[in-house]
């Protein structure tokens, strides 16, 4: 394979991971809300039902209660915590440099601004930064969507079709 296609394969393989975890942010932010939302909703009518002389038995309001607390107690286990999404944020961020970095390697290489041994010598020293992208991508446990993945595919093709196949 020639340090043309590394590059390019390299170049694709970050924009649809950049696309995925942008997807999947938007996702697991959009979870977190509505888990606020629900637990807060379910805590005040529970509490709110236990105290009207109200037409649910006080055991079921307890019930509710309880459920509320448990889904609190094992909240992180089901979606990601508030750190765990700032440091999707943060991943996102390494995808974001490290696709900028392999963009413009790609043009200094595509447009004759480096020679061979050049682009050979600087696609690896960017291969030895992504150590830090796999290291935090296996801690951050991210897991794949069918759905979100055609779209981050569908998202990074219209962008490679728009910028480089114009």
């Amino acid at each position: 394979m020639t340090i043309e296609n590394k590059i390019w394969y390299d170049l694709v393989h970050t924009k649809y991971g950049d696309e995925y975890l942008i997807q999947y942010i938007k996702r697991q932010k959009l979870y977190r809300k509505w888990f606020k939302v629900l637990t807060i909703l379910f805590s005040a009518s529970g509490i709110f039902s236990a105290f009207q002389s109200a037409k649910i038995p006080t055991i079921i309001s307890c019930v509710f209660i309880g459920l509320v607390q448990l889904a609190t107690s094992i909240e992180n286990f089901i979606i990601h915590s508030e750190d765990d999404l700032d440091k999707l944020g943060s991943l996102r961020m390494l995808y974001y440099t490290r696709l900028n970095n392999l963009e413009e390697l790609w043009n200094n290489y595509y447009n004759n601004k480096i020679t061979d041994n050049e682009a050979t010598e600087k696609f690896f020293e960017l291969r030895k930064s992504a150590s830090e992208i796999e290291e935090l991508d296996n801690k951050l446990n991210i897991r794949t969507y069918s759905k979100m993945k055609e779209k981050a595919n569908t998202l990074t093709n219209q962008y490679f079709n728009t910028y480089y196949h114009e």
